[in-house]
């Protein structure tokens, strides 16, 4: 499946399951985004706000955004061995186990950033410039 679409707006969106090989979308806007599980090997949006992005498997192997806003991140397995980002804000992100090889951002701030486990192999790179 692809899912592509230059505007995408989203009040609420409730699924168990989101499976998509190929979502592409300039602009994502959702005040609630729901899911069991959300499962993507390619995830890009230059633009995605969400007000809360809430799952309990959240899964992409390619995670890239320009700007991910969200006041509410909450996944209690988030993988991603290539997460690249210029801007990463959220006041609350939280993930019991955080699993990345590659984390860079040029502005990573949170007031609240909880990871109980996090594991970053010995050949990993975490990356920014500004860590607030």
């Amino acid at each position: 499946m692809n899912l592509t679409s230059p505007h995408h707006t989203l009040p609420h969106l409730t699924t168990p399951h989101f499976t998509s090989p190929h979502l592409t979308s300039p602009h994502i806007t959702s005040l609630h985004l729901t899911s069991h599980h959300i499962t993507s090997p390619h995830l890009t949006s230059p633009h995605l706000t969400t007000f809360h992005l809430t799952s309990p498997h959240l899964t992409t192997p390619h995670l890239t955004s320009s700007h991910f806003t969200s006041p509410h991140l909450t996944s209690p397995h988030l993988t991603t061995p290539h997460h690249t980002t210029p801007h990463l804000t959220s006041p609350h992100l939280t993930s019991p186990n955080l699993k990345s090889y590659h984390i860079t951002s040029d502005h990573l701030t949170s007031p609240h950033l909880t990871f109980p486990h996090l594991t970053l192999p010995p050949s990993s790179q975490l990356t920014s410039p500004i860590l607030t």
